[in-house]
């Protein structure tokens, strides 16, 4: 786990611990202007404890999510490090460590090894894992998914509020608001996890063998954002040709915080042989994921109105709930080998091989979430799920002359869905008397890569590289069943001139999707559901070109200060489609200074900016819409194409210094970082109606561009600690830091009743100060 040390070991502690510092020094008559006590002969001793507190002034769910101080206030903190070893000179190789981090906090960690070097080892190891997510987050659900207290199944109403439409397109356009507001009913809850990991294991080394084995059991218990649909699509907007009200109102949206209780398992064993010519290791690990919850089932809030609900929904609205199902319990065998083999000391073999069995056979959720409608009877009781995994590589590297370098490879990914494959039987949304048939289909593929590489050594420390990899994969249930990628790169490095460095690679790859049969995948799922537009295509299957240029750069103009340069640019484009994903764009770049100012004296400053582009576009179509440019005349129907353009940018500052102002004896280290992000929205669309009440189709193909407001946020950390040994075995830690984060999100701070058929969750945005101050005391025995 990363820690930051600033709250950490090298600021943790308590101010009482302060009067003790000022007595130490008075009865060993130590004085600054003397000599540094740390010098005074004799070994250091290797074992410590740190034990002290940290002060927070205000509370955070945001700059403490990791660790779990959220709250201010006084906290304890402690760490110890113990251990023994045989002298160097004894004979003996035995060993014994214990280390404790973060003991006073909730992110803390525990460790204690044993063994003899050489021979056997064991371990065992505890982690608490927090993560804080929000205290802002509202839900109109109880934990078990019944409503909040004192609102009743089909009790909120809603009525409709006509806004003006874009001119010759609707005389109306319709949406939902409430009517009785449940907002003093809604429950507040605080977002947040936590992982408690127990592992240990051991090993046992024989001649050229080493075997070991080992076990972790992980908790995690919590809660999280979640939303969920009752009765229809979420947040659908009533249309009408005319200037009556929707008499009917069958969707709602509803956030719940979903709750989080699993277990999970594993166990690992491991062989390895190693003699100088050949190097092998094999291993089996079993793991197992249990879901102590198996459903999240919500209750029905909304009053969806209409004179034929009984029709509709087969009853009262008060009957229906939303089945959640929550992630399945599931296990996995996986069995591994590598193998290794010096032909020559400069020509080699490598072998991995590796094969898996994944199984989920957890029951199914019995009902459909309407109770006025009979459950059709499943074609099972659990879903069977098989997976086998099969891997293989194999790679051959060789140096014929000291200048050239050959490298070749060979890998098989191949996942074979062995699940059950049945038909189930479903109801559209919004009908209780219309049924459909939906097939599940076991997604399986088999991918192919060969390639090699050569490079060359133009002098001893310039050397260019060229490669080449061809792929092959194979997919069933999918758009397209057949791809090909083929990607090329080139790459020089070495001296540009005296003291400076540098390296430039270029790659380009081309993915051929064969034979694309846009919307395959759907209709073999449900034959005669709603289609998807028909140019649509899936990003992670259709064709691809990318593109991509990486350089680092490395200057020494003296001995003392280094300067870095590094940048990466990629660019991905989709020729196949006309909408989803079209292109993205990606960038990062950024300098890195050290200075070496003096020996006791070192700064070191960096700066990174990173930028994602993507463009996107779809196209919605009412029901029974026909295709555009050629609409039929019908009842009114439109369709309405857009574009969504976003721009992630994330700007990263750092600066450091370490100063000993008394070597070995008083050090001070100071810290700034500052991360800014921005991410800006474009949004365009037109509209196609035509039929009914329009007498004539009315196309206006242009798109107008609207910017929504950017999505920013804003992480300042600033902090000093320095560390003062006042006696041989003991040191002073001591530091202040000042943290603030600011957030802006339009997507927050809405309130939770916005919309009647919309139940948001309310969460604020997490802006928050903190300062922090801290002291340690390092006692070494």
């Amino acid at each position: 786990m990363t820690r930051m040390p600033t709250f950490r070991a090298l600021l943790a502690a308590s101010v009482c611990l302060l009067p003790l510092q000022a007595m130490a020094q008075s009865t060993s008559g130590f004085d600054i202007d003397d000599a540094p006590a740390a010098k005074t002969a004799g070994p250091v001793p290797s074992n410590w404890f740190e034990i002290g507190g940290q002060f927070n002034t205000s509370r955070s769910y945001y700059l403490g999510r990791y660790n779990g101080t959220v709250d201010p206030g006084l906290s304890a903190l402690g760490s110890f490090h113990y251990g023994q070893r045989d002298a160097w000179n004894s004979g003996g190789t035995n060993y014994f460590e214990m280390d404790g981090r973060d003991l006073g906090s909730w992110d803390r960690s525990f460790s204690a090894k044993v063994g003899q070097q050489g021979t056997w080892g064991a371990w065992f190891a505890y982690d608490g894992i927090p993560y804080y997510g929000t205290n802002s987050f509202q839900s109109i659900y109880q934990s078990t998914g019944a409503l909040a207290p004192g609102v009743t199944a089909a009790s909120l109403s809603v009525s409709f509020v006509n806004l003006i439409p874009k001119a010759g397109i609707f005389t109306s356009l319709w949406i939902p608001v409430a009517t009785n507001s449940p907002a003093a009913s809604m429950l507040h809850y605080n977002l947040d996890t936590r992982r408690d990991i127990y592992s240990g294991g051991g090993k046992y080394q024989f001649g050229d063998w080493s075997v070991s084995a080992g076990w972790k059991h992980e908790h995690k218990e919590g809660a999280m954002s979640n939303s969920l649909a009752i009765g229809g699509a979420p947040g659908v907007t009533s249309t009408s040709a005319s200037a009556a009200a929707p008499t009917s109102f069958t969707s709602g949206l509803a956030y719940f915080a979903q709750p989080i209780s699993y277990d999970m398992d594993r166990y690992d064993v491991t062989a390895a042989y190693s003699t100088p010519k050949l190097q092998a290791q094999v291993g089996y690990t079993f793991s197992n994921f249990t879901d102590n919850l198996q459903s999240f089932n919500a209750a029905n809030p909304f009053n969806f109105f209409s004179p034929t609900l009984g029709t509709t929904f087969g009853g009262p609205t008060s009957n229906l709930t939303s089945q959640y199902t929550l992630p399945p319990s599931n296990s996995a065998h996986q069995l591994k080998g590598q193998f290794g083999y010096n032909f020559t000391p400069t020509t080699r073999l490598n072998v991995n091989l590796g094969y898996g069995l994944n199984m989920q056979n957890a029951p199914y959720v019995q009902g459909i979430g309407n109770s006025n409608i009979a459950a059709p009877v499943l074609p099972r009781n659990n879903f069977d799920g098989v997976m086998e995994n099969y891997f293989a590589n194999i790679a051959l590297t060789a140096q014929p002359t000291k200048e050239i370098g050959l490298r070749v490879f060979y890998t098989l990914d191949d996942r074979e869905n062995r699940s059950s494959q049945n038909a189930y039987l479903g109801y559209p949304i919004n009908s209780a008397t219309t049924s459909f048939t939906y097939t599940n289909l076991p997604f399986s593929y088999r991918s192919e890569s060969i390639g090699g590489e050569v490079s060359y050594r133009l002098g001893p420390q310039t050397k260019v590289t060229l490669a080449d990899t061809l792929s092959y994969t194979a997919r069933t249930f999918t758009d397209t069943t057949q791809v090909t990628t083929n990607r090329v790169s080139a790459k020089i490095r070495g001296p540009l001139m005296d003291n400076l460095f540098g390296n430039l690679s270029v790659m380009h790859e081309d993915r051929d999707a064969h034979a694309y049969n846009a919307q395959g995948w759907w209709k073999a799922t449900c034959n005669g559901c709603s289609v998807e537009p028909s140019n649509l295509v899936m990003f992670s299957e259709a064709s691809r070109k990318h593109d991509e240029v990486k350089t680092t750069l490395d200057y020494s103009p003296v001995n003392n200060i280094t300067l870095s340069f590094s940048g990466k640019a990629s660019k991905d484009t989709y020729p196949s489609g006309k909408v989803g994903l079209r292109n993205n764009n990606n960038l990062n770049i950024g300098p890195d200074v050290s200075w070496q100012v003096s020996k006791l004296l070192s700064l070191h400053a960096y700066y990174n900016y990173q930028q994602l582009f993507f463009t996107q576009g779809s196209i919605y179509q009412s029901p029974g819409a026909p295709s555009v440019p050629a609409p039929t005349p019908a009842n009114t129907q439109y369709s309405v194409p857009w574009q969504m353009r976003s721009t992630d940018s994330v700007h990263t500052l750092g600066v450091n210094a370490d100063w000993q102002a008394i070597e070995d004896v008083l050090k001070f280290t100071f810290d700034y970082n500052m991360s800014y992000g921005d991410t800006a929205y474009a949004l365009g669309e037109g509209v196609v109606a035509y039929g009914g009440a329009i007498t004539s189709t009315t196309f206006l193909p242009s798109i107008t561009v609207q910017q929504l407001p950017d999505v920013k946020s804003m992480l300042n950390i600033i902090s000093l600690h320095g560390e003062y040994t006042f006696r041989p075995n003991m040191t002073m830690l001591f530091g202040y830091a000042f943290e603030r984060f600011t957030s802006k999100d339009f997507m927050n701070g809405q309130s939770s009743t916005t919309f009647a058929n919309a139940l948001l969750p309310g969460t604020v945005n997490p802006n928050a100060s903190v300062h922090i101050v801290s002291a340690a005391l390092r006692v070494r025995f």
